[in-house]
């Protein structure tokens, strides 16, 4: 269902020698200030808030990122943060958001250390066992 908003630039896949596919990122354009000048309704006119913001969105967001655990620290995400500079170039994107992640997870917080990322939201659950 969500697959229709993605721009197609905003997919990568990398593939071995093999044509296998070792490595992935799906990445968003934010749909926030198209639903804000929809005032939240995609009826009668707000669905052409979404589609021009498929295009148009000077923000993306970062979904999901995976590697093959063999070819994790080879470079492989340099590869891929190198396609989405140029896409992210050539379609104008000026601010990237990562979405939540567990603080348990070391390897994608250092796959963003060399970015300088600010924290601005946090996120918690807790566990009440009865």
């Amino acid at each position: 269902m969500i697959i229709g908003l993605i721009n197609p630039d905003y997919i990568k896949f990398v593939e071995d020698s093999n044509a296998k596919v070792i490595a992935f990122c799906i990445v968003m354009p934010s749909l926030s200030q198209a639903l804000k000048k929809a005032n939240g309704k995609l009826f009668p006119f707000g669905w052409l808030h979404l589609l021009w913001a498929q295009k148009h969105s000077d923000e993306v967001l970062f979904y999901l990122i995976g590697v093959l655990p063999e070819y994790q620290n080879k470079g492989i995400t340099a590869v891929i943060m190198k396609e989405f500079h140029e896409s992210f170039t050539a379609n104008g994107v000026k601010t990237c958001i990562r979405t939540p992640e567990l603080e348990e997870n070391h390897s994608i917080h250092n796959l963003w250390k060399p970015f300088n990322a600010t924290i601005h939201k946090r996120r918690a659950t807790f566990i009440k066992y009865l």
